[in-house]
This record gives structure tokens, sequence and C-alpha cells, in this order.
């Protein structure tokens, strides 16, 4: 890879765990609690479930040998790719192993403990990172730059399968758009934890050991979609969002654009170029969005955050 000028970086977890994490053979219905689990030395019972720390445990040594192994040739590193939209999927809506859908099954709290792990099991390998990768390969004076990916989405408020600025579709999309594109970074930046995903920050749960442990959001766009208001499925942000390459579809989905460059047929999702300008990226948010493009996109510190028609 230096031969040819390529700089690694390295992703330690990346949608899959050891089987002996929640073990298929062992673990419960996609209806049950993990309270129904008990832990085994082959079978924690999940990330949702009593022995998460050893989990974590398991990941950050995993970690420590990366970066002492690795270190010499490594500067970059993902510590999670994508946390958010895996465990909406993993735990959320039983759409990837280990298939529970605690969101939809009423196991709130369940379900935001897995996001809890992940958050303390980033905040432990940015930590572990730091102190076992002490050789800057590019010797530029950086021997670990840490962070994670984020999987964004640009959504719009929709109904019966059209553009919708009716309030309670405009809301539910204010809702996933905190959920989906903001909510896990912000609770690293600040060293905060929304458990109700409310927004009311005198609800916010502290937790200053995650706090700035991030060098870098790798923003991975893939698409546009709808979310209704009405009905709602998911009471967790007050609507139905269109779930991209899935059956759900009760009017949150837009049609298929016209441009079939546009349009990814075997993935079900559309591609919106105009994400960088129109999209809630500007529009919706602080300026923690705009920051992680910047991050990303290494633009001069000096780039305004109220502006990105020039991108």
């Amino acid at each position: 890879m230096k031969a040819v000028s390529v700089t690694p970086m390295v992703t330690i977890h990346h949608f899959s765990n050891p089987i002996w994490v929640e073990d298929f053979a062992h673990a419960n219905s996609t209806s049950s609690g993990p309270e129904d689990c008990t832990s085994t030395d082959i079978n924690l019972c999940g990330w949702a479930g009593p022995n998460q720390a050893a989990i974590i445990a398991a990941l950050v040594k995993h970690t420590e040998l990366l970066a002492t192994e690795l270190g010499d040739v490594v500067d970059n590193w993902c510590t999670i790719s994508e946390p958010v939209n895996y465990i909406l999927a993993g735990w959320g809506l039983a759409a990837f192993p280990p298939g529970h859908s605690y969101l939809m099954d009423g196991h709130m709290v369940d379900f935001m403990d897995v996001f809890r792990g992940f958050l303390e099991a980033h905040s432990q390998m940015y930590d572990v990172l730091k102190a076992k990768d002490t050789i800057s390969a590019a010797d530029d004076g950086v021997a670990a730059n840490a962070g994670n990916t984020l999987s964004v989405a640009e959504w719009v408020p929709t109904h019966a399968n059209n553009f919708s600025s009716d309030p309670v579709d405009v809301a539910a999309d204010n809702n996933i758009e905190y959920v989906y594109n903001h909510f896990f970074t912000q609770s690293i930046l600040d060293g905060t934890f929304d458990a109700s995903w409310s927004r009311n920050t005198s609800t916010f749960e502290s937790h200053p050991e995650w706090k700035g442990k991030l060098d870098f959001v790798g923003l991975q766009y893939y698409f546009r979609a709808g979310i209704t208001g009405s009905p709602a499925l998911l009471a967790s942000v007050q609507g139905t969002p269109c779930m991209p390459g899935s059956w759900l579809d009760i009017g949150s989905c837009l049609p298929a654009p016209e441009d079939p460059n546009h349009w990814i047929p075997s993935m079900g999702y559309e591609y919106w170029k105009m994400v960088l300008t129109t999209s809630s990226l500007r529009t919706k948010t602080n300026t923690l969005a705009c920051q992680q493009l910047l991050l990303n996109l290494v633009f001069p510190p000096t780039t305004a955050c109220d502006d990105l028609s020039t991108l």
C-alpha cells in the first residue's frame, strides 16, 4: 500500500460480532428482551444483555492488540463503522443480526442500552488507541487519529408518496434527522446521552468519560428517503420512515426518479446529489453537521458552517 501511496485506515468493528457475543443457538426470540437470557461463557447474551461490560472489554482488548501490532504502519483508526444504522437494523427493526426488534416490541430501555454500550466501547477504544499506538507512521507527529464513520441520509417529510409540508410529517422528519444523523456523534462531542430522544437537554445523562473523544467523523451518504408522521409506526420518532430496499412503504417513500442515474434499483434507494447544499446537513441543525463535513472533507477551518453553497 505504501508503495503506491495508499494511506491505510483500519476499521475495528464493522457489523459483526463473534458468535459467543450472542450465540444464535441460545439466543432469545426477536420478541424477547435480554432479561430472559442467562449469560454463559459461550453466550454473553448480546449488547443489551447483563454482560455487556465483558463484550466491551473483549473489544477493547482486540483494539489494543491491533494498535500494538499495526501502530507502526497505521495512524488512522475507525473504531466502529456506522453504529446508528447498525443498531437500528440489528436491535431496533430485526433487519440485521442479531435480529431483535426492540423498537417495535416496546423494549426501548434495552434498545438504548445497546447505544450506551457502543458509545462506551468507542470511548474505551479511543483511549487504548491513543495509549498503545505511539508511532507516527506518516512521520507527521500524529500517531493515532481515531474516530468513527456515520451513515447519513437526506430525510424529507412525505405523505401519500409525495413531499409534504404537514406539521405532523415535518415533526417526524425532524425527529429522524436528529436520531439518524446527529444523536450518536453529539453524545460523544458533548459527553451526554439523550435516552428518550427528546432533545430536552435538562434530561440528558452526563457521561464526561465520552466527551470529545473523536478526531474525525467519516460521513457515508447513501440516499434520500421520506418519513411520514401519519401513521406513526415508530413511536420513538413519531413517524414511519421509508426503508429503502424493504417492504415498508405506507406512503412515506417517494417515487423513483426519472433519471436512472439517480436511482439504484438493486439497493432500493435514490441518490440525491443536492444533499450538500439543500439538505438537513446545512439547514436543520446547529454547526455539528457542518463540523462533521469539514472533518471528513478536510476543509480549512475558516470554512463557514452557515454556507455550504459553494461546495
